[in-house]
């Protein structure tokens, strides 16, 4: 074999080796920490994920006070040519009203369409 058959053979199986370790549900458990309230009327925060990997958040219907104004995935790598590459989801909401208490519950949606995990943010009213 040619030496760059044999280099072509290697980065496949050390790619397929990668994708097949990455873990198959983010941890949600230091989001708090993520957390960002830019303003009294919008909610922002970021939620770990990699769409490569076939899960993806919804929106629960549970969610209150609230209407979401925009969802976009963020790439933790600068490359947008690297394949498979994880990083956040970035989330704002907008209050339905000042003084009104909301919540906001996001489920993660398995490539089988289960609830896999969850995650709740709420007011304190």
């Amino acid at each position: 074999m040619k030496t760059i058959d044999i280099l072509l053979i290697i980065f496949a199986i050390l790619f397929i080796i990668f994708i097949i370790t990455v873990p198959q549900t983010d941890s949600v458990n230091n989001i708090n920490n993520q957390i960002n309230n830019s303003s009294n009327e919008l909610i922002s925060f970021n939620l770990e994920i990699n769409p490569s990997t076939g899960y993806h958040w919804e929106v629960s219907n549970e969610t209150e006070g609230v209407k979401l104004v925009s969802q976009e995935f963020v790439s933790s790598t600068n490359n947008s040519e690297i394949v498979g590459a994880g990083g956040v989801d970035h989330f704002v909401f907008k209050k339905d009203g000042t003084n009104k208490p909301y919540k906001i519950i996001l489920n993660k949606i398995s490539p089988s369409g289960n609830i896999e995990d969850n995650y709740t943010k709420q007011s304190i009213n």
